[in-house]
């Protein structure tokens, strides 16, 4: 296993993360984004990719060469910052967490999206071999389901996993490979921790607290409006919101979906990840954060704790936004302390807490 010297704490960037109607083309890395989580001491950007930007979903091959040459330019601007960054494939051939039913094959059942995958890790493992494992590590795939959902197995699983390591290790034996966790992140997967650097988990516990009232309304607190909300504008779903809970999000420490939370309960939740470290893997929260209409004192109060769980484990972490309903910048979210440095207007106290929570 590499050593991986200071934990990870940085931010997740959705520059390449999904070709749909609102994102039809990938965008350049943001110089000015960079440069600030460098200026506040953080060292780590995670980029989740969608691979319909390069290649066809049918065919799997190569279409377009451009957005792979923006990879080429995220890696570059990240190291010349002195940034480690982790390319994810959020969607791979045959699966994405979400929306799964958008590809043509079943990952965990079809051996040509299986092959397309592995490839395509190969792909990158040759296109980046003279790129030092510090600068660049690969997160192979994103939130792996659920046992039992679309044939997915954990046997079958690892079968994948292993296969994948093997091609990218067949060209650069000290790459960092990232393993994301089980159900969606959540659960470790001890028996690959002989072939990850790094496993994978999710800072949302609970998710009834950390995405209360996010737009994806099936997850979204255990509320779910009717079809003429759905197709009204965010302002409206705003509104929608309001009136359904009174604008009064979960407290914490508290009940959530009939389940107390506090720190120590935290504390018990990540507990099954020891079984990973001791198999000789590192433990890094790929993902977290809290959507930003839980009201602010308590997104704080929960972070703190969830933070300092992590900081006594010595765990790294990435919010999932930057700039975004998850992040410190343009998050949304009312009440908030608005500071201004870098050239951005952000989340003052969000950010003295990331920053003091930090294990170096």
């Amino acid at each position: 296993m590499n050593d991986l010297g200071a934990p990870w704490y940085g931010f997740n960037f959705q520059w390449i993360f999904r070709e749909d109607f609102e994102a039809p083309r990938p965008i350049p890395a943001d110089e000015k984004a960079l440069d600030a989580v460098a200026d506040w001491g953080f060292n780590f950007v995670r980029v989740p990719a969608d691979y319909r930007f390069w290649a066809s979903s049918e065919t799997y091959e190569i279409r377009d060469e451009g957005p792979l040459q923006l990879i080429d330019g995220y890696v570059e601007q990240c190291r010349a910052r002195g940034l480690h960054l982790s390319l994810n494939l959020h969607r791979v051939p045959g699966y994405c967490i979400n929306g799964a039913q958008l590809e043509s094959r079943n990952l965990w059942t079809d051996e040509v999206a299986q092959d397309a995958v592995c490839a395509m890790w190969r792909g990158f493992a040759e296109r980046y071999r003279d790129v030092p494992s510090e600068v660049l590590s690969f997160d192979l795939i994103n939130e792996l389901p659920s046992v039992g959902a679309n044939g997915f197995t954990r046997d079958i699983h690892q079968s994948i996993i292993r296969r994948i390591a093997g091609e990218i290790r067949d060209v650069t034996p000290d790459r960092t490979i990232v393993i994301d966790g089980i159900d969606g992140g959540h659960t470790a997967i001890p028996e690959l921790a002989d072939v990850s650097d790094v496993q994978s988990g999710r800072g949302y516990a609970p998710t009834g607290l950390s995405h209360f009232g996010a737009d994806w309304w099936d997850i979204a607190s255990g509320l779910e409006p009717d079809e003429t909300v759905r197709a009204r504008l965010a302002s409206a779903r705003d509104e929608w919101w309001a009136q359904a809970t009174g604008g009064v999000g979960p407290e914490y420490p508290g009940e959530i979906r009939g389940k107390w939370w506090d720190k120590d309960v935290l504390r018990e939740h990540f507990n099954q990840w020891d079984a990973v470290e001791l198999g000789g893997s590192r433990v890094h929260i790929g993902e977290m954060g809290c959507y930003r209409r839980l009201p602010n004192d308590t997104a704080l109060r929960w972070m703190s704790d969830m933070l300092e769980v992590f900081r006594v484990r010595r765990w790294g972490w990435a919010l999932w936004n930057f700039d975004g309903p998850f992040g410190i910048v343009n998050s949304g979210r009312e009440g908030t302390r608005k500071d201004r440095q870098n050239g951005y207007e952000f989340d003052g106290d969000m950010l003295d807490l990331l920053k003091e929570k930090r294990a170096d």
